[in-house]
C-alpha cells in the first residue's frame, strides 16, 4: 500500500505541476520558454517544490481523496508562487467544491458540516480582512475558500494556520538576511517591513505539515 500511494502522490504532483504550466502558459501568458534564465530556474525549483510535497503526503499515507484536494490546492499554490496571481476561477471555485464534496463522501453529513464551516469561516475572516483592515488582496477571498474546503475542520484550519505563520516567520527572517547583504540594518528592516509574500505558498506549506502530523498523530 505505501507502494501505491508514493506513485499516486507521485502522479498527482506531476498533474499538478502540468496543469501549472497550463495556467502560466495559456491564461497568464507566461511560459517556460518565454522566461528570462533566472525565471526559468525557478521554475525547475518549482516544480521540485512541488514533487517533493506530494512525496511527503505519500510517505504519510494520506487517503486518495486527500491526496487529490492537495494536489489542486498545489497548482493554486504554485501559480500563486510565480505569478501573486490565482488560477482561473472556473478552477478555485471548483476545487472548492470538490474539497467539500469530498469531506460528504470521505465522513458522511458531519464531514459536510465540518467543511462548509471550515469554508465558510475562511471567508469570513479574509472578506473582512479586505473590508476592514485592507490586510489582503480581494483575490485571497477565493483561494480562503479553497484551503478552508481543503482543511475541511476548523481543528485542521487552527493547526495549518500555527505552520503557516511559522513558514511566513521564516520566509521573513530569510528576506531579512537578503536585505542586510545589501544594505543597514534599518534599511533592511524597512524592507522587510514592507514584504508581502504570496499567501497561497504559505497556506499549502502549512497545510501539508499539518496533514502529515494529523495523519502521523491518527496511526
Amino acid at each position: 500500500m505505501n507502494g501505491l500511494s508514493l506513485g499516486i502522490a507521485v502522479g498527482l504532483g506531476m498533474l499538478a505541476n502540468l496543469l501549472t504550466e497550463y495556467f502560466l502558459s495559456d491564461d497568464l501568458q507566461q511560459p517556460y520558454f518565454r522566461l528570462e534564465s533566472a525565471g526559468q530556474r525557478f521554475r525547475i525549483v518549482r516544480w521540485g517544490i512541488v514533487l517533493v510535497g506530494m512525496l511527503g503526503l505519500g510517505l504519510a499515507q494520506i487517503s486518495l481523496s486527500g491526496l487529490l484536494i492537495m494536489a489542486l490546492l498545489t497548482v493554486t499554490a504554485a501559480t500563486d508562487l510565480e505569478t501573486k496571481f490565482l488560477p482561473p476561477d472556473r478552477f478555485v471555485y471548483g476545487s472548492t467544491f470538490l474539497g467539500v464534496l469530498s469531506a460528504w463522501f470521505t465522513h458522511g453529513s458531519l464531514g459536510l458540516r465540518d467543511a462548509v464551516i471550515a469554508q465558510g469561516f475562511c471567508f469570513a475572516v479574509v472578506t473582512l480582512s479586505v473590508a476592514l483592515f485592507n490586510v489582503c488582496d480581494s483575490g485571497d477571498i477565493k483561494l480562503a475558500m479553497q484551503f478552508g474546503a481543503a482543511c475541511g475542520s476548523l481543528a485542521l484550519i487552527a493547526q495549518a494556520a500555527f505552520w503557516t505563520w511559522i513558514a511566513a516567520c521564516l520566509l521573513c527572517a530569510f528576506q531579512l538576511g537578503r536585505y542586510r547583504l545589501q544594505n543597514s540594518w534599518r534599511s533592511a528592516f524597512k524592507q522587510a517591513a514592507q514584504y508581502r509574500p504570496p499567501q497561497g505558498p504559505l497556506l499549502w506549506c502549512g497545510l501539508m505539515v499539518a496533514v502529515a502530523l494529523a495523519q502521523a498523530g491518527g496511526r
